[in-house]
């Protein structure tokens, strides 16, 4: 058995092998970043996607998912954020992970918010500027 030491080293060496065999054969114009965003994978039925916003001159990240409602868990919500894709060079695949990252750990975020209770009341809603951020009493 090995040590986690040994087990990190192993998961480092995997991610850079997968990085660099993306970039090996990824191509990276924008015409084909569509077909690069709809390769990441999430949760089950998560979606990633491409699109330019012609009436803003912009390219945007779509990302779609399903999830309980906060209110009513029996029932559930489609989520979709729409994310504007920072300036970089097309060949910059680094950048590009992490700005997906970034964006599922801000839906993350901003879905757990809709879930924390604090006896039973809403600690934080993202939907109502008045509970919205920091704790009450804060």
């Amino acid at each position: 058995m090995t040590n986690v030491a040994e087990q990190q080293k192993l998961v480092e060496e995997y991610a850079r092998r997968t990085v660099d065999q993306l970039i090996d054969e990824a191509k990276f114009e924008p015409k084909s970043w569509d077909e690069f965003f709809s390769r990441f994978t999430y949760k089950e039925g998560w979606t990633f996607e491409f699109e330019y916003f012609i009436d803003y001159n912009e390219y945007r990240l779509i990302i779609q998912a399903m999830f309980p409602d906060s209110r009513n868990p029996n029932r559930k919500v489609p989520v979709r954020n729409t994310s504007r894709l920072p300036d970089f060079r097309a060949d910059d695949l680094e950048l590009m992970i992490r700005f997906v990252r970034s964006r599922i750990q801000d839906l993350e975020i901003h879905e757990s918010d809709e879930w924390i209770r604090l006896n039973g009341e809403l600690v934080c809603d993202p939907h109502n500027s008045e509970k919205n951020g920091a704790p009450r009493g804060r």
